[in-house]
């Protein structure tokens, strides 16, 4: 039972760590696909060349999915859940502005400093809400991360305790048994030899007795034992010396 719940311990804390590593990894993964989709408007507005959006399309479906495993992922820690709404609405305001910069590339109008800038302010909002996300995945990841590690040192010790004190109480009551099995033994056997005796006894009485009864009553019986045979071979006795008589 010891080894049982220490290693479910083990696992539980190693689980714990690989959820936590899971989420920063997904925030890095669509802080990428939105860079990548910045890049590729920021490349179609200097040169006007559609090639340039390859890595814009399809990055708001790819960032979105990724943003819904993140909710899924941080469902359980209600800090995080405050983040993920705010950076979900950010990211949907960042791609909104992105494809309204875009539109107006393609229709031929002039694109602004000031519409660079607010780009520029949108992006760093979302990387610090991320930066701020990943921070706490980190805490707890520190966190957790030191608790496998303390789990990790005393599992393998409980484990070799449980099998220690396991042999030592199959040996114990290995010998436990061998006594009781002995002690059974020799009992079992001064009951056979008692009853043998018995049995010897019997015969002796019986053939006293029959003696008697054909009419010689010089016999004796020569068990004197203190029990209740011994008390039947004294009246046997007394018997036949009075017939004697």
């Amino acid at each position: 039972t010891a080894s049982f719940f220490s290693i479910k311990n083990l696992l539980a804390s190693a689980q714990l760590v690989d959820h936590t590593n899971e989420v920063v990894n997904k925030l890095d993964e669509t802080m990428l696909t939105v860079v990548d989709a910045e890049t590729g408007q920021r490349g179609f507005l200097l040169t006007g060349i559609s090639d340039f959006l390859e890595p814009y399309s399809g990055a708001s479906v790819k960032a979105f999915s990724t943003l819904t495993e993140l909710k899924i992922l941080t469902s359980d820690n209600p800090d995080q859940i405050g983040n993920m709404i705010k950076l979900e609405s950010m990211i949907k305001k960042r791609f909104a502005r992105l494809e309204i910069l875009i539109e107006r590339k393609r229709a031929g109008s002039s694109i602004d400093m000031a519409d660079l800038n607010a780009g520029k302010e949108h992006m760093d909002a979302i990387r610090a809400t991320a930066k701020e996300m990943k921070a706490v995945e980190n805490a707890l990841l520190k966190t957790r991360t030191e608790r496998l590690n303390k789990i990790s040192g005393y599992t393998p010790i409980v484990i070799t305790v449980a099998a220690l004190l396991a042999i030592i109480i199959t040996i114990v009551f290995y010998y436990k048994m061998n006594r009781d099995i002995d002690a059974r033994s020799r009992l079992q056997n001064e009951l056979e030899e008692k009853d043998k005796a018995i049995s010897r006894r019997l015969i002796m009485i019986q053939d006293v007795s029959s003696r008697i009864s054909a009419g010689d009553y010089s016999v004796r019986a020569d068990y004197t034992g203190q029990d209740e045979l011994g008390d039947i071979s004294l009246a046997l006795t007394k018997m036949a010396g009075s017939l004697e008589r």
